[in-house]
C-alpha cells in the first residue's frame, strides 16, 4: 500500500530540506510515496497559498487534498480552521521528534499504521 507524505520545507533540499516551522507559508511542499518502509518516490512542489493573506491555511490544505496526501508531517501547530479541514480531508498530522527528514517521514509512517 503506497502512503503519501507531505512536508512543508523552506528550501529545495530535496531529503536534505528542513522542516518549515510555518505550514501555510511554507514555500515548499515535499511530497513522498512510500511502499512499506521504502521511499519510492519523491518530488517538490512550491506551495501555492503562501502568496494569499487570507485563507492562505485552508488553501494550502485544498493543495494537500489535491495531492491526495495522506499524512501532514509537520512539528508545529496547525491552526483550528485548516486543522478542522485536514481531518475532513482525512488526512492525518503526524509530528516527530527525529532529526534527520528521512526518518522522519520513515517514523512516521510507522505511526499511521
Amino acid at each position: 500500500m503506497i502512503v503519501r507524505v507531505a512536508v512543508p520545507v523552506d528550501k529545495d533540499e530535496g531529503l536534505k530540506s528542513n522542516i518549515s516551522q510555518h505550514f501555510a507559508k511554507a514555500p515548499y511542499f515535499l511530497i513522498v510515496d512510500l511502499d512499506k518502509e521504502e521511499i519510492k518516490n519523491f518530488q517538490l512542489k512550491i506551495n501555492p497559498a503562501k502568496k494569499y493573506e487570507r485563507k492562505r491555511g485552508l488553501k494550502t490544505v485544498e493543495f494537500l487534498k489535491n495531492e491526495d496526501v495522506d499524512i501532514l508531517l509537520f512539528n508545529g501547530k496547525v491552526n483550528e480552521g485548516p486543522s478542522y479541514a485536514l481531518s475532513d480531508g482525512l488526512i492525518d498530522i503526524v509530528s516527530t521528534n527525529e532529526r534527520k527528514l528521512e526518518d522522519m517521514i520513515l517514523n512516521a509512517v510507522k505511526k499511521y499504521e
